[in-house]
């Protein structure tokens, strides 16, 4: 049986030939050896956490080493001896990266040995093949979509309406890992306020905030045809009809907001509340390019869950003490408050 080896660098991936599979084995989950304490500490920790997810079934991975690893990859699984290799470039001080290569190269072994990527499956496509050899583009966009971690896969598991075809990609994937049973429990209801045709356009973007000043809500909008500022007041939690303020021009375009890269829940995209909780929406694409947003509740203590399916061109903004959110839908823009319980 030939050898299947996948190997992963800074932002890409690099496969070699694949065939077969491992079969019906369970193996004991090895130390990791080479590296630094502080390196071998950091994959043990994420190895462990991430095997007790597995649901039942076939794995085996039988070592997990720190090494040079050839060609400048920052690892590498070698189904001939089902070994993990780790660079020793891949700092402990720099965790969120050496623990997701970690789940990435265990995620390769993962499917070696269930074989959960079938090949010409359109759902483990790869958008950006990074040369890899066509007969490994299942594998890679399995372990690409795997290695986001248990948590991750299980709250972008639920479909949303707006989801591109193919983010099913994260159900399937979950499949694999025990739900997580630390999340925040958290019921988040939307009562929309008002709509308005804010009349520029095609809308392109939406972006709202408090400008500041207690019980006052800008919705900035921006369309082809121009950009333009609507305000609206909320007093006691409840909202007056909606005031145009005469369309002040506010250029072709908004500037963007701060985005947060890997941090476990997605990429973050537009957020609002204070230090101890935040609403934010973020998106989640798969190998194939599949988008999936979600709207997002997460706590300065590191808890976070999905309360709800982002809508198109959704976005957050809080004031009063209350969070809120401005959408599109049928070219007009709607807005309203979330009731957290």
């Amino acid at each position: 049986m030939g050898a299947r080896r996948s190997r992963s660098w800074m932002y890409g991936l690099v496969a070699g030939v694949a065939v077969g599979g491992c079969g019906e084995t369970v193996c004991e989950l090895p130390a990791a050896t080479g590296g630094t304490a502080a390196q071998r500490a950091v994959a043990d920790d994420e190895a462990a956490t991430w095997f007790d997810r597995l649901t039942p079934g076939p794995f085996c991975v039988t070592a997990m080493a720190f090494t040079e690893v050839e060609d400048g990859f920052i690892g590498q699984f070698n189904s001939a001896d089902r070994h993990v290799e780790l660079d020793n470039a891949l700092s402990a001080d720099d965790e969120v990266r050496l623990r997701r290569v970690v789940r990435h190269e265990f995620c390769h072994a993962l499917d070696l040995a269930r074989q959960l990527a079938r090949r010409g499956d359109p759902l483990w496509d790869l958008v950006e093949n990074c040369n890899v050899l066509p007969s490994m583009w299942e594998s890679e966009a399995f372990a690409q979509t795997c290695e986001r971690g248990p948590d991750v896969l299980h709250r972008w598991a639920a479909a949303c309406p707006d989801d591109d075809p193919g983010a099913q990609a994260f159900a399937s994937a979950a499949l694999a890992f025990t739900p997580p049973t630390d999340a925040l429990e958290v019921t988040a209801t939307f009562q929309e306020i008002g709509a308005f045709d804010p009349e520029v356009g095609t809308i392109t973007d939406v972006r709202a905030s408090d400008r500041g000043v207690a019980g006052e809500v800008t919705i900035a909008v921006t369309g082809i045809d121009a950009s333009r500022r609507y305000t609206a007041s909320l007093y006691d939690d409840v909202a007056s009809d909606l005031e145009l303020t005469g369309g002040i021009e506010i250029g072709q375009s908004t500037p963007p907001r701060p985005r947060a890269f890997d941090l476990g829940f997605g990429d973050r995209d537009d957020y609002a509340g204070e230090p101890s909780i935040q609403l934010f929406t973020a998106h989640q694409t798969t190998p194939a390019g599949a988008v999936a947003r979600r709207v997002i509740l997460a706590t300065d203590d590191g808890g976070w869950t999905v309360v709800a399916c982002a809508r198109p061109h959704e976005d957050v903004f809080y004031v009063n003490a209350t969070f809120g959110s401005a959408y599109v839908e049928d070219g007009r823009v709607h807005w309203g408050l979330w009731r957290m319980e």
